[in-house]
């Protein structure tokens, strides 16, 4: 891939040898199409014409799409309102399921904007009752709690309300997912000391979701030191930097739902 120019707009060959490329390095169907969208959106914000829609890349697709085996993978996510946006713009780049339907999985949101940590329990109490329980069920909340609480009693009671999931929910894959740098933190005008505290905050989950047999979802691609993936509040992601999130939910999602990978 080193061999082609820096062209845009992206010249429709050039996109092909990139599909082929990310075939060869095992990157699913669904992936692919995530970097398609975000392809897509680079050239409809500089009003450019559009080839990742063409009829060649759509077959491109569909034929690898065919490869994969079906799953049913439910997943539902619980949402502050990182996620809110993100879901929004799952359904404008995508669609509700991350078109990851083809692999069986379900996507239901849960949740709403501004959610603290104190919802998790009753959220996921509500979807069970409503819903199919699930086979995977994705953490992404605290953001919002890192001002009003101490590192000790947040770790803590993400920790214990975990630990209670599991006991609820015990043929379900508990997923950690971290919570995500903002350049702005309402509340608090060190920066630096939240960002230390949102580490700690994400390594206490992780242990926790390791700890009842989970998984985590890192985010290294969103760094609070790139500005160009937050919005002007400082705080959501622009439509690049959803993107980037939204790939890193579907590869773990995909990874769940593969032969690889115990459902079990």
């Amino acid at each position: 891939m080193a061999a082609l120019g820096d062209l845009w707009p992206a010249p429709l060959d050039h996109i092909m040898l990139f599909i082929a490329y990310l075939s060869r390095q095992s990157r699913t169907a669904s992936t692919i199409s995530s970097y398609m969208a975000a392809l897509s959106f680079i050239h409809k914000i500089n009003n450019w014409s559009d080839p990742s829609h063409t009829f060649l890349v759509t077959k491109a697709l569909e034929g690898m799409k065919r490869l994969r085996p079906q799953k049913d993978c439910r997943a539902p996510i619980t949402i502050d309102s990182i996620i809110y946006w993100a879901h929004r713009s799952a359904l404008r780049l995508l669609n509700r399921h991350l078109r990851l339907e083809q692999q069986g999985v379900h996507i239901n949101w849960m949740g709403k904007r501004g959610m603290k940590w104190h919802n998790v329990l009753t959220t996921v109490s509500k979807n069970i009752r409503n819903f199919p329980v699930p086979r995977i069920l994705i953490l992404h909340v605290g953001g919002n709690d890192l001002i009003d609480y101490t590192t000790s009693m947040l770790c803590a009671k993400i920790e214990y309300d975990i630990s209670i999931l599991a006991q609820w929910l015990p043929n379900t894959i508990i997923i950690w997912s971290d919570i995500l740098p903002r350049l702005y933190w309402r509340g608090s005008l060190n920066i630096k000391a939240i960002e230390k505290k949102r580490k700690r905050v994400n390594r206490s989950g992780r242990r926790s979701a390791f700890l009842v047999g989970g998984r985590v979802i890192h985010h290294q691609d969103i760094t609070y030191d790139c500005p160009s993936l937050f919005r002007a509040d400082k705080v959501h992601l622009t439509d690049v930097g959803n993107a980037l999130f939204l790939n890193n939910l579907q590869n773990e999602l995909e990874l769940c739902a593969s032969n690889s990978f115990s459902m079990s």
